[in-house]
């Protein structure tokens, strides 16, 4: 046995105080005994004893003191042993785990691992495991080092023994054995699949990098994306970054996953491969960065420094044409390109935030014009840029909304023409002079893809002078007759509509018709309702940026039309917020979305672009020399902001009937979708008949709501149908006659004997089994999955010939099922192949609805959506007079009952999920 050091130091260290502490004492001693024996012998006079016991005192104070200075110094280097025998001690007690993997294995394993913390926003554990690899790596480095050394430590030996036989004995033999084997690691005994690896000239300058730390391009990446997101050194963030360019692209493999389509069973298997599994290219890089700089935020902290790196890569992508993909239909591409086409616009969007971010700070700190041209032109190319996929990028869904790509769009368009203008009000003007007509050019293509019109040849053909205006407005409301065209009444709908709908969450503003409140949808958690709906018209407020650049160009207006009578708008506005429906909706707003956006489909941006396009038509107008195209700049800005500034003021401005359709619905189904404040009245509608008093119908936020304002359920228009007229329409009678024999009855009655078929039995005997273990279940999760067997025991009877009512048995299925785990993999009993739409038969199709409305009960709204489609198309199959060998016979009646019945069920648990019910 061989004592550790650290035990051996302690000991040595106690034997040291031991003997000072003895030698301390003894010279106390004999210091005392000297001055005490000086105080005895000698006689001395009282002042001079007194002085010599002073002495005697502060002598043994000084001893004291020595003792304790000694005790001191011994526990401080006591306690420095002790810590440091704990920390080697720990090491012993808990070592890392050994080195048992290869250099890929791990960077694999961690590449998996910092994915999984940057999607969960986990990023200083992305950052642990980045910084752990790089120790293994230097681990690595230095254990391959060893197991050099020790070889060539080896091979001289063996050189040197080679030269005798009789001299490379037994002892010999085990030394050099020995030699090999001892090692501070007991790690070097393993060997790893790389390890010849290192052999090679190139292994040995990978081992010269490893020796650093150095992580491999990909993992760099990932690091550099973590230490991004902590917001914590940036220079070596910007450092790993950089490896971006070290990536492998990807090659043009469209067989890849070309021949799977969206049927297929292993798509999600190849897309989760794809995003975690598979190595990273240099496109999925950049798609990775894009995702982390929009979900963190970081653009303007970061467009400096990563904008030439998406620049670069931007352009190798449009030099060999890859992009042309963006303007192909995603329907009509395989899984593998439309993944690529996916990356792709998130590139895209990525490089052209960055790109407004630059502009915005070369533009905010800009002290000449070539700087604010510089911005501009930045803005310009964003601009050319998603104009030039616009087909392909502006896409929307079935109910008219945009897809998220659009909305994408919309924010990046928004955000370019803004800084553009920013930069035309700082250039002189002759730059204006230049820079309108172009914007003017761009942003019509905005708003025509907006408001679904064609304004490239509008004012074109015929010039009209602008007096047709300017003379006749004097006062408001001002007439309406100049807006003839059907694309500027388009314009104000929109226009109106998006303002509507950045105050309501409910509503849509891409709806094609102008805000009623039936137009209303709660498809949202939280609901917002900050629009005043009790006088003629509708009112609500825009934010402070719409309203500075509607007060912009009303000032514009008057300049243009000196005739109009001011309408103080600034003031006005104040006036309409002093308003008691105002401050309730702000109360509203603090408790339900605060700052966050109420417009959920892009409407907030392109409201921004319409006023945009109304401020770009009033400058040009002012600033054209010629009369050509003035009359119709002033229709464009009209369109936008007249209907605007009604819906801010609550002033009747121009004769059209916008904005009065809101408040013309006398039905309070509206009040589902407006949550009132807890501390004040609810904003209410009231008639507009009704000329005194408040409105009847204001509700207090701490009563409870009358019956009439309920929200109502899908469910409270279900037709309840019992399952005995069901089953007596099914049978196409109520009793059986006195006629049949009791042979035939039983067998009817699923009475057990000998004529009974063997599945029949079997099936009641699984369903008595899963009732016996039901009631032996005593924990929740037994109860759980036991209720779920026996409402699968019961569909499985219910198909039976022999089961007499087999709509009880359904019924009673779904209760079962109820009780069941909710989601997870419960529904994968429940999965069976479906016949043909032309060979289904009544009793297959009841079977089908069953298993559709187990599935409704256990929240798989979706698959039970699809059964009852498919059974739907079997029954529109039946009604169709023409197919002769499909009857619509009283079975199929009571399979349309069924579809009906559950389809009702099941947009139920939808709203009742939506309600987190």
């Amino acid at each position: 046995y061989k004592p550790h050091r650290s035990l051996s130091s302690l000991k040595m260290l106690g034997n040291t105080f031991d003997r000072e502490r003895e030698e301390l004492l003894l010279s106390n001693q004999r210091e005392l005994i000297d001055l005490e024996t000086s105080i005895t012998d000698m006689s001395l006079q009282n002042d001079a004893k007194a002085m010599k016991e002073k002495e005697l005192e502060a002598l043994k104070k000084q001893h004291k003191s020595s003792i304790l200075d000694l005790v001191g110094k011994y526990h401080e280097q006591r306690k420095c042993l002790e810590q440091r025998k704990d920390e080697v001690d720990s090491r012993h007690n808990q070592r890392e785990l050994p080195l048992s993997a290869s250099c890929a294995t791990i960077c694999d394993v961690a590449t998996q691992l910092i994915k999984l913390c940057l999607a969960m926003n986990l990023y200083e554990g992305g950052r642990l495991a980045a910084e752990a690899v790089s120790v293994y790596l230097q681990q690595r480095a230095s254990r391959q080092e060893q197991r050099l050394r020790r070889e060539l430590i080896y091979q001289e030996r063996q050189k040197n023994y080679g030269k005798s036989v009789l001299q490379l004995n037994k002892e010999n033999y085990d030394d050099i054995i020995n030699d090999l084997s001892d090692s501070e690691n007991e790690d070097s005994g393993i060997i790893l699949s790389d390890d010849d690896d290192f052999d090679s000239a190139n292994g040995m300058k990978i081992m010269a990098m490893m020796k650093k730390g150095v992580l491999p391009p990909n993992l760099q990446l990932l690091y550099g994306l973590c230490l991004i997101s902590e917001g914590n050194r940036d220079f070596l963030a910007m450092k790993m970054i950089k490896s971006i360019r070290e990536i492998e692209d990807a090659e043009e493999v469209d067989g890849k996953l070309s021949a799977f389509h969206v049927s297929s069973n292993d798509t999600s298997l190849h897309l989760f491969r794809q995003a975690m599994v598979d190595p990273i290219k240099k496109m999925d890089a950049f798609a990775l960065t894009s995702d982390v700089i929009n979900k963190i935020s970081k653009d303007e902290e970061w467009a400096d420094r990563l904008l030439p790196l998406f620049q670069e890569y931007m352009e190798d992508l449009d030099a060999d044409n890859v992009l042309d993909i963006l303007k192909e239909n995603p329907a009509s591409l395989s899984i593998y390109m439309s993944m690529r086409r996916n990356s792709y616009l998130k590139i895209m969007f990525c490089n052209f935030r960055l790109n407004l971010a630059k502009a915005r700070k070369i533009a905010s700190n800009a002290s000449e014009e070539k700087f604010y041209q510089n911005a501009y032109d930045r803005c310009q190319s964003v601009i050319e840029g998603v104009l030039r996929f616009q087909d392909a990028i502006w896409r929307t869904k079935a109910d008219g909304n945009p897809i998220d790509d659009s909305v994408e769009m919309l924010n990046i368009l928004s955000s370019a023409f803004t800084t553009s203008m920013y930069c035309v009000h700082n250039v002189s003007l002759d730059s204006k002079q230049r820079m309108l007509p172009y914007l003017l050019t761009k942003i019509k293509a905005c708003v025509s893809i907006m408001c679904r019109i064609d304004l490239s040849r509008s004012g074109r053909s015929f010039a009209q002078p602008t007096s047709m205006i300017t003379e006749s407005w004097i006062n408001f409301p001002v007439s309406s007759d100049w807006q003839s065209e059907e694309s500027h009444s388009l314009i104000s709908r929109c226009a109106y509509n998006f303002g509507v709908s950045c105050n309501v969450s409910s509503f849509s503003g891409w709806e094609r018709d102008e805000f009623t409140l039936k137009l209303l949808k709660k498809n949202r958690k939280d609901t917002f309702f900050g629009v005043n709906i009790e006088g003629e018209r509708v009112v609500s407020c825009l934010d402070q940026e719409g309203e500075a650049s509607l007060s912009d160009q009303w000032q514009m207006i008057y300049r243009l039309v000196p005739t109009l009578c001011n309408l103080h708008f600034d003031q006005a506005v104040i006036d309409v917020k002093r308003a008691q429906w105002c401050q309730d909706a702000l109360e509203l707003r603090k408790s339900t979305f605060k700052d966050a956006k109420i417009a959920c489909y892009g409407e907030d941006s392109a409201l921004n672009l319409m006023l945009t396009f109304a401020h770009i038509s009033l400058l040009l107008t002012e600033i054209e020399k010629y009369e050509i195209d003035t009359y119709d700049l002033l229709k464009n800005s009209l369109s936008v902001v007249l209907p605007l500034s009604q819906m801010c003021l609550d002033q009747s401005l121009w004769d059209s009937e916008l904005g009065m359709k809101g408040t013309e619905d006398e039905s309070p189904d509206w009040m589902v979708f407006h949550e009132p404040s807890t501390k004040s009245s609810s904003v209410s509608k009231s008639k507009r008949n009704s000329q005194s008093g408040p409105s009847q119908s204001n509700i207090k936020g701490n009563q409870r709501r009358p019956r009439e304002l309920r929200r109502k359920t899908p469910i409270s228009k279900l037709i309840k149908v019992p399952t005995d007229v069901l089953h007596s329409e099914w049978n196409g009678r109520e009793n059986f006659d006195e006629s049949e024999d009791d042979e035939f009855i039983d067998h009817h009655l699923n009475k057990w004997n000998d004529n009974v078929s063997g599945p029949a039995k079997l099936a009641m005997k699984k369903l008595d089994y899963s009732i016996q273990k039901l009631r032996q279940c005593s924990t929740i999760n037994a109860l759980r999955k036991t209720s779920l067997q026996v409402a699968l025991a019961l569909l499985d009877v219910s198909s039976k010939k022999e089961c007499r009512n087999p709509f009880i048995c359904l019924s009673q299925a779904s209760i079962f099922a109820s009780q069941g785990q909710k989601g997870g993999n419960s529904d994968e009993d429940l999965k069976k192949a479906l016949p043909r739409q032309e060979d289904c038969s009544a009793e297959e199709a009841r079977h089908v609805l069953g298993r559709a409305d187990c599935l409704r009960a256990l929240h798989f709204t979706n698959e039970a959506m699809f059964l009852c489609s498919y059974v739907a198309k079997v029954c529109c199959l039946h009604r169709d007079k023409t197919e002769l060998g499909h009857p619509w016979t009283p079975q199929w009646r009571v399979v349309g009952i069924m579809t009906y019945t559950i389809s009702v069920g099941i947009d139920s648990v939808i709203d009742s999920l939506m309600e987190g019910e």
